[in-house]
């Protein structure tokens, strides 16, 4: 595993993290589940751009789905 690897699988971990407590603050399961996928993306994704696609991806369908 490389260093930008590593850096992105933190920042998805943070993001989804964020979208979880977004989610559970806001008690939406929508932001709860998207913020859980977003923290085990990188277990299952090695590249890095198709890492930085599928945060985008998942994060902007997330959050406009639960509105």
């Amino acid at each position: 595993m490389d260093s930008t690897t590593l850096i992105l699988a933190v920042m998805l971990g943070a993001i989804g993290m964020a979208y979880l407590s977004f989610g559970k603050i806001r008690k939406r399961v929508i932001p709860m589940v998207g913020g859980v996928v977003l923290m085990l993306l990188p277990y299952w994704n090695a590249s890095v751009v198709a890492g930085a696609l599928a945060v985008l991806v998942i994060a902007l369908l997330s959050y406009f789905m639960a509105y």
